[in-house]
């Protein structure tokens, strides 16, 4: 099964620009002022705050893109921010290797953690950033992750 919001990064990077003009306006504002009435007031202030704090919260949001690929023997998962600080995560493994899953839901934010065997027996984490899925996207994520690790429970118990 494949999986991806890429086509909506247009309306993502849209309101990130808008953030930005935002913030643009609002130094451009702050200086006037300052230059026009020596007495900053709360009022000033507002004009850079609230756009850094919608850029602050469009940080903590994550990576907008989520890209899960199922076909074949592999799985992949890729993870791409339209931020400057927001770094590509891509994974891919064996299907078999993947143990457990878990997500993870506070507030806006949404998580999908990852649990994958290693060769040394241990499991590994990997964290992926999901606030961007519609509800119908993470129900079909969920029944491709459990249909993996059901298929992986009956060959475990198969080779037992």
């Amino acid at each position: 099964m494949k999986l991806s919001n890429e086509r909506s990064m247009v309306r993502y990077n849209f309101i990130l620009t808008c953030v930005n003009v935002l913030l643009i306006l609002g130094i451009i504002f702050f200086i006037f002022d300052y230059l026009n009435d020596d007495s900053i007031k709360i009022k000033s202030y507002s004009f850079i705050v609230i756009p850094l704090l919608l850029m602050f919260y469009f940080y903590k949001l994550g990576r907008p893109v989520f890209i899960y690929d199922s076909n074949g023997e592999a799985l992949v998962f890729k993870n791409k921010g339209i931020m400057l600080f927001h770094k590509e995560n891509q994974d891919e493994f064996p299907k078999y290797k993947l143990t457990s899953y878990e997500i993870i839901r506070f507030l806006f934010i949404r998580r999908l953690y990852i649990k994958v065997s290693s060769k040394k027996k241990k499991e590994k984490v990997l964290k992926y950033d999901i606030s961007f899925l519609s509800k119908n996207e993470i129900k079909d994520l969920n029944r491709s992750l459990n249909k993996v690790i059901k298929a992986n429970n009956k060959k475990n118990n198969l080779v037992e």
